[in-house]
């Protein structure tokens, strides 16, 4: 008998109302099984519960004797209704039951997968649906190039989003200009503005050792997802989106470890 089970025999028995003295019986048969030296301890609406000489039991009234059943004042509509509940109840404790069940399976399914996708060489994992992380970059396009169009093929791309008038992004710039004359040889860093070339053209703060283009239309960053400035795509060189956010993430000793190699090493 579960825990459950045995607190509910318990509430049932303290509900029980003797009607008269307790019953003893020499033996008591229901059914093909017989109960010996019997006494009675009370009853409710559909069970009679006794003591005998292998402990405490519980009987359906209805399967009793009738001058047993009339003792205990046995009402076979009442004890029939009250039979349909009890049923009712133990299903929606059983349906509940295998629900908690359900979601602690899913659960660990869940984070099991959700663990297996990261590793401790991630710079980040996605959280949305529309992060790029771990999927195809969408393809590098722009409105016009401030200079020579890079050339990316066999290398790394850092995407930096910024904007003339962000003061975050001017701190940005220094730090971005040491992280490509580290990593020449494998990493190339964009610069994308969402402003008019003029703007960018009369910008006048840090300047941008690294290519830089101007996308008035924002479509690359609506497409990623970017809302805010300073923001960074950088992509592998299979194409594939390594992370997405804040460049303060893409510290030299991170970008050591998720770079590709340059070409032939």
């Amino acid at each position: 008998m579960n825990c459950r089970l045995l607190s509910l025999f318990f509430a049932l028995l303290s509900a029980c109302t003797l009607v008269a003295a307790p019953l003893k019986f020499d033996t008591l048969k229901v059914g093909s099984k017989t109960y010996y030296k019997v006494t009675t301890i009370g009853a409710n609406a559909t069970d009679l519960y006794f003591t005998h000489t292998k402990g405490i039991s519980n009987v359906k009234l209805r399967l009793l004797p009738p001058e047993v059943q009339k003792h205990f004042e046995y009402d076979p509509n009442e004890s029939a209704e009250t039979e349909r509940a009890q049923a009712n109840d133990d299903k929606a404790y059983y349906d509940m039951l295998q629900g908690e069940l359900t979601a602690k399976a899913q659960k660990k399914i869940r984070k099991a997968k959700e663990e297996s996708q990261s590793s401790e060489n991630n710079i980040v994992d996605p959280i949305s649906d529309r992060s790029y992380v771990g999927k195809t970059a969408p393809k590098l396009e722009v409105e016009k190039w401030m200079g020579e169009k890079p050339f990316t093929a066999g290398k790394n791309v850092l995407v930096f989003f910024w904007t003339t008038w962000s003061k975050p992004c001017q701190a940005e710039i220094p730090i971005l200009n040491a992280l490509q004359k580290k990593f020449s040889d494998r990493l190339v860093i964009v610069g994308i503005s969402g402003q008019s070339e003029e703007d960018v053209r009369e910008y006048a703060g840090p300047a941008m050792e690294f290519p830089n283009a101007v996308e008035s239309e924002g479509k690359l960053a609506n497409v990623i997802g970017a809302t805010s400035v300073p923001y960074a795509m950088l992509v592998g060189t299979n194409g594939v989106v390594i992370y997405q956010g804040h460049p303060d993430a893409l510290s030299e000793a991170r970008l050591v470890k998720v770079l590709s190699p340059p070409p032939g090493q």
